[in-house]
Parts: structure tokens; C-alpha cells; sequence
């Protein structure tokens, strides 16, 4: 995580959004509506996203933004206000997919506080949604890399206490 954090730190320094020549940028953006060229490299980059992500979450519990937002932004030609709101859907897609599966499996929930979680996190996306349209792509793309350098620094330190 934390080589990750760096280099999305080093990269957001560089000037221009995306470099359009980075060969390992497979997923094209159609330049007049903004969304995917959709074709085999497309569905086979972002196929491969998801399922990474998704086998990253079921057996360590991450993966929503600390996996999609780098790999997006290593792989697809999608500028950072979009690589945000694809981890924020994706995130509460998986969130409400644990609660859900937790209540079809018998489990009660306190449902004042489950209804309170869930509408502050919605409030959240949304407000984070419209805040990171405000801000340059390049400030979100650094302001990441820090949030998960300190992630990083935080799971080593809780590693070293508990052993």
C-alpha cells in the first residue's frame, strides 16, 4: 500500500491528467460522451479490476478504494472525479451487500443505528461526490495517495502492537 501511495503521489505531480500514450492504458474514454469504448481490452481491464477487488474484499475485507481507485487510474484513460464516483458506488454496493447477506442469514440489526450508518455513509458519498468535482484532479488523486499512506502506517503500527 504504501509503494501505491507513492507513486499515485509521484504521479499526481506530473503535469497533464493522463497520459494517452501509456500503452498499458487499455480501457479508452470516448472523447464526445466521457464513457468507455466498450471492447475486449475494456471489458477485460475492468473485468479484471472487479475481480480482483472482489476477491481482495471477500477474504481481507479491502478493496473498495484502496485497490479500484489505483488500478482505474493505472489502466483506464477515466479521469480521477470519475475513478472516485466508481469507488464510492462500488463501496456502498459491497456495504449494502454485507448488510444485506448478514440479515438473510438470521442476523438482527439495531435498526435505528443500522438506518443512521447507512444514510450518513449515503451523505457522505454524495457530499464527497460533489466536493471532489470542485477540487483538480490532481489535488483528489495526492490527497488519496496520503489517506493511504496513513492506512499503511497505521495497519504496520497495529501490527507491530499486537504481536
Amino acid at each position: 500500500m504504501m509503494l501505491v501511495a507513492w507513486r499515485m503521489f509521484r504521479q499526481s505531480k506530473q503535469a497533464g491528467e493522463v497520459n494517452l500514450d501509456d500503452p498499458l492504458r487499455l480501457a479508452h474514454i470516448h472523447a464526445d460522451t466521457g464513457k468507455f469504448i466498450w471492447n475486449l481490452p475494456t471489458a477485460a481491464v475492468l473485468g479484471g479490476i472487479g475481480a480482483l477487488t472482489g476477491l481482495m474484499t471477500g477474504m481481507l475485507g479491502v478493496g473498495g478504494g484502496f485497490l479500484i481507485v489505483p488500478l482505474m487510474r493505472r489502466f483506464t484513460h477515466l479521469a480521477m472525479p470519475g475513478i472516485v464516483a466508481t469507488s464510492l458506488f462500488l463501496i456502498t454496493l459491497v456495504g449494502s451487500g454485507g448488510v444485506f447477506n448478514a440479515v438473510h442469514r438470521g442476523a438482527v440489526l439495531p435498526m435505528p443505528e443500522t438506518l443512521l450508518f447507512v444514510g450518513v455513509m449515503t451523505l457522505g458519498m454524495l457530499i464527497g461526490r460533489r466536493v471532489s468535482r470542485l477540487l483538480q484532479p490532481a489535488m483528489v488523486q495526492r490527497s488519496f495517495s496520503l489517506l493511504l499512506a496513513a492506512v499503511s502506517c497505521f495497519l504496520v503500527a497495529k501490527a507491530i502492537w499486537m504481536h
